[in-house]
């Protein structure tokens, strides 16, 4: 990781989280997307193919701009056999974000 970037809170090389009991789990980060709305969806397993157990999980929404402002949502969801759907927080340039879970 260069750790010599005037904006230290943008990583282009990390790409990957794990949890602290599991193992590691696939994110969507990438350089300047376009405004707009975006969906992502998950299959439930991990890097290994082995499907993620219950549990507690962050949904985490991060939206930086060069010289403009920094916004993050970071909500925990809990992953059991029920579905569910969230609204999620917002700030700053994150208007509206939800979550999810159930048979696609």
């Amino acid at each position: 990781m260069q750790q010599s970037r005037l904006n230290p809170r943008w990583l282009a090389e990390l790409r990957r989280w794990t949890r602290q009991n599991a193992d590691l789990l696939s994110t969507v980060s990438s350089a300047t997307r376009n405004p707009g709305s975006y969906a992502v969806k998950w299959d439930g397993k991990t890097d290994k193919g082995a499907l993620a157990g219950q549990g507690d999980y962050y949904v985490c929404i991060e939206t930086a701009r060069e010289h403009g402002p920094y916004s993050l949502v970071r909500e925990k969801v809990t992953v059991g056999a029920s579905a569910f759907k969230k609204t999620l927080a917002t700030d700053n340039d994150i208007e509206a974000a939800s979550v999810a879970y159930g048979k696609a």
